[in-house]
């Protein structure tokens, strides 16, 4: 996110001077009018946007999440506020890309905002679960304990996925094995097999046809599978991400034949 050097004069009259973190200059304007502050000068600073190119691709671990919700947990029930608690998290976290989304952070509720709704601007960190339990923790007052149950839950997550992923192994390392078995004989013990019919006159049946068919696709325009395979792969992952398709992945995930309790 762009950093923004700014001079501007609080209610008493006094000029202040600072820096702040926004995504454009109007919403650099609307966090200082937050604070009280009128701005006489406001500009970005040169390279501010280098971080942001480096993580727009990078995600946050949810070992790293969960780590800062117990610490952040922590902090707030020894009596610390948020915002003092988000700047000893932004100097403790050894993660770039989290330090950048607590700095965010601490400017957000610097300027006005709930945490919940300084969280909810950065969705794929803080997904909509997260979002809503820190929401019912401030209402409540309990914001600590709310933190503290988040970061079990991230780690009860984590090691449902771990144990899925385990799951899952073995049948995709069969099917992977299964299909360049299936590829080496339609490449190999195929063409065989149609030499000896040929030799001997016979009529191949219609099922044993489309066979020879997929043979002579896989020897003669194997380079078309690939990018098959790569279009069908993108697919499926475009799919698993709407609606439909995730709630088909949970059922499939439901089904396997696994202990995920202890």
């Amino acid at each position: 996110m762009p950093s923004f050097a700014y001079s501007a004069i609080n209610a008493s009259g006094a000029e202040l001077t600072g820096e702040l973190h926004a995504s454009d200059v109007s919403a650099a304007r609307e966090q200082l009018r937050l604070r009280g502050l009128l701005p006489s000068s406001l500009k970005e600073l040169a390279g501010a946007g280098d971080d942001a190119g480096i993580t727009v691709f990078k995600k946050i671990k949810p070992k790293s999440l969960q780590i800062f919700s117990r610490q952040f947990a922590t902090m707030i029930e020894a009596g610390l506020n948020v915002v003092a608690a988000l700047v000893i998290l932004e100097e403790q976290t050894d993660d770039k890309y989290l330090a950048q989304i607590v700095r965010d952070l601490r400017a957000d509720v610097e300027g006005g905002l709930l945490l919940s709704e300084a969280m909810a601007r950065h969705p794929k960190v803080f997904d909509r679960l997260y979002i809503a339990m820190i929401e019912a923790g401030e209402a409540a007052g309990i914001l600590d304990t709310v933190l503290d149950r988040v970061a079990f839950q991230i780690e009860k997550a984590t090691q449902i996925k771990r144990r899925v992923k385990g799951a899952m192994l073995y049948p995709t390392m069969v099917l992977i094995f299964a299909t360049l078995v299936l590829i080496g004989m339609l490449m190999f013990l195929v063409p065989v097999f149609v030499k000896i019919f040929k030799q001997l006159g016979g009529q191949l049946p219609t099922l044993t046809q489309y066979v020879v068919q997929a043979s002579d696709l896989v020897r003669g325009d194997w380079y078309i599978l690939f990018p098959l395979l790569g279009a069908t792969i993108f697919g499926v992952r475009k799919y698993k991400q709407t609606d439909s398709g995730r709630q088909l992945w949970d059922r499939v995930k439901l089904r396997l034949p696994m202990k995920i309790g202890d």
